[in-house]
């Protein structure tokens, strides 16, 4: 399945407004379908409606944390991918992100063009797992 720009989804999941804010405009200008949630609860609520391809999130969450929202999301559609977004945490937070499941983790202040490969990278890598699923399903039409 291959969408174009336009038609790739993001959500972004983070409790300052004025950052949501932020990368929506950003998303915008980079030609994304932006989603946004204040909250890892609504965040889960939209992951699990819209189904996002990719979802930025930030780890220390009113409620539920960034590191639930991975390991809660990803039962939706494991092929989500997750980019962390943090001001605050160290060397185990990065681990612990990747070991749930994100793809990249980065610190704030973010830089507009490190997100835009982060994103790029992400879809990219949904590009690829969508590919393999069709390449395994021609496979298994060979082998019946």
């Amino acid at each position: 399945m291959h969408l174009d720009k336009a038609r790739k989804k993001v959500l972004v999941i983070d409790d300052d407004k004025q950052i949501l804010e932020l990368y929506r405009i950003m998303l915008k200008k980079l030609g994304y379908r932006a989603l946004v949630a204040t909250n890892g609860n609504y965040g889960l609520k939209l992951l699990e409606e819209k189904m996002p391809e990719v979802v930025i999130v930030d780890l220390y969450l009113q409620g539920i944390s960034g590191f639930d929202v991975i390991k809660y999301g990803k039962r939706f559609n494991n092929d989500t991918q997750f980019i962390v977004i943090s001001g605050v945490g160290g060397m185990d937070d990065v681990i612990k992100a990747l070991r749930f499941g994100a793809i990249d983790y980065i610190n704030k202040p973010v830089d507009s063009k490190l997100l835009q490969h982060s994103i790029e990278k992400a879809f990219e890598k949904v590009k690829l797992l969508n590919e393999n699923k069709l390449y395994q399903e021609k496979l298994k039409s060979f082998v019946k």
